[in-house]
């Protein structure tokens, strides 16, 4: 799903690094991170630099199934949420008159995009 991997990934793991302060009594969280450390190396690394990924801007290249590659912007946000919601907001979005625009436009209206 993103091309980008290895960037999409620090960032991910810096989300979830923001979680688990957030949340440090959420038992499924510690199960989740206690899993990724064992059985990936990467998420080792990436964890152990220590990097918090609070907010996120820019754009983002992901695979849809139907659509292919589309690049688009977006900002990730840590927003106030009650205990059990994620509290994380991921806005997508594309210039106007793009193709990426129309794409969207297409899945939003398309059932079982």
């Amino acid at each position: 799903m993103h091309p980008d991997w290895t960037d999409r990934a620090a960032e991910a793991v810096g989300q979830l690094r923001v979680a688990a302060g957030r949340y440090p009594d959420d038992a499924e969280l510690d199960a989740l991170i206690a899993e990724l450390m064992l059985r990936s190396a990467e998420f080792r690394r990436i964890w152990d630099s220590g990097e918090v990924v609070m907010c996120a801007s820019g754009s983002k290249r992901l695979r849809h199934p139907r659509t292919g590659i589309l690049t688009l912007d977006f900002e990730s946000l840590h927003v106030p949420a009650a205990p059990g919601e994620p509290g994380l907001v991921h806005v997508f979005g594309a210039e106007e008159g793009t193709e990426e625009a129309a794409a969207l436009a297409d899945l939003a209206t398309s059932p079982n995009s």
